[in-house]
This record gives structure tokens, C-alpha cells and sequence, in this order.
């Protein structure tokens, strides 16, 4: 497995630093070669996190992972490479929390389509559509075509926070 760090928002949202809950802070470049289960130049479907790396080596090396430990093993995405894996995650939590506070702590939730950007230390929100907006620039949130996707956001939000036990 071979990664490496996502870097720094250099401008990008006249940002800097990678605190943010965009897509240049959350994608992570990420390279696996694995010959006895891996086809060369596939591109899983399926949102895989760092948490889950852990978790993946252990079960390629036959050890079933602690009970305890966070992430999935990513065997169903490499084995089903490019189909849809039932009952994969479908959204994920994304925290930052400034205990300085700097920057503002945020959390959201990103689905395979949509993002949801909520800030601890003030009301505004941000809600985008990846498919059409992938650089993140329009914030729909306010839009009403998009009322549903922004209920529908916020409750798979409430439903992360008491999944991973989140409490602030």
C-alpha cells in the first residue's frame, strides 16, 4: 500500500492549511499492488478511508481484526473490482476540531454524491452536488430544488455522530 499525505489547500476556496472539509483535504492519493487479488489499473467503487488500511492488512494476511478496531477491510472492493458492494458504506464522518480554536471545528458528511458542511462555532452550512460542482464553488444549501438532499444530509449526519459515539 502506498500513500502519501493530501498536502495543503494552496488557495483553493482562498484557503490554506487542510483543516476543511473539501475535497482536496479529504481525497487521499492511494496506490495498492496486491498480484493473488489485484488486477492492474482497476479503480474500486465504494468510499474507502484510512481507517479502513488497518483492518484491510489484517485480513490479507489472515488475521481477523479486533472487534474494537474502526474501518472495513477492503477485500469485497478488491475482489468486486468496479461493482457495487451490498451493504458497503454509503456515507462517511468527517471531523476537525480546533481545541486552540483557530479555525473553525466543522464536522460533515459526505455521501457519493452530495456534502454536507456544518460549523461548531456558527450556524452557516454548506450543502454541494460533487457530480455537478466537483470543486465544491456553489453551495446549493439555500436552494429549494435541494430542500430533500439537505434533510436527508443532516439526518445521515445525526445517524455518523451517534454511530461513532462523536460528543462535543
Amino acid at each position: 500500500i502506498y500513500s502519501s499525505d493530501q498536502g495543503y489547500t494552496l488557495g483553493e476556496h482562498g484557503m490554506t492549511e487542510k483543516h476543511y472539509a473539501y475535497e482536496q483535504v479529504m481525497r487521499i492519493p492511494m496506490i495498492i499492488r496486491y498480484p493473488d487479488m489485484i488486477q492492474p489499473g482497476i479503480t474500486p467503487d465504494g468510499m474507502a478511508l484510512n481507517i479502513d488500511v488497518a483492518p484491510t492488512v489484517l485480513d490479507l494476511c489472515g488475521v481477523e481484526p479486533p472487534d474494537e478496531m474502526a474501518g472495513k477491510s477492503w477485500r469485497p472492493l478488491l475482489e468486486e473490482a468496479g461493482a457495487q458492494v451490498p451493504g458497503w458504506r454509503e456515507d462517511f464522518l468527517f471531523e476537525y476540531w480546533d481545541y486552540r480554536p483557530i479555525l473553525p471545528s466543522q464536522l460533515a458528511v459526505r455521501s457519493d454524491r452530495y456534502k454536507l458542511i456544518t460549523y461548531q462555532d456558527f450556524p452557516e452550512q454548506e450543502l454541494y452536488d460533487l457530480e455537478l460542482d466537483p470543486e465544491e464553488n456553489k453551495n446549493v444549501i439555500h436552494q429549494p430544488e435541494y430542500a430533500e438532499i439537505t434533510r436527508d444530509m443532516r439526518q445521515r449526519l445525526q445517524r455518523l455522530k451517534g454511530e461513532t459515539g462523536w460528543s462535543q
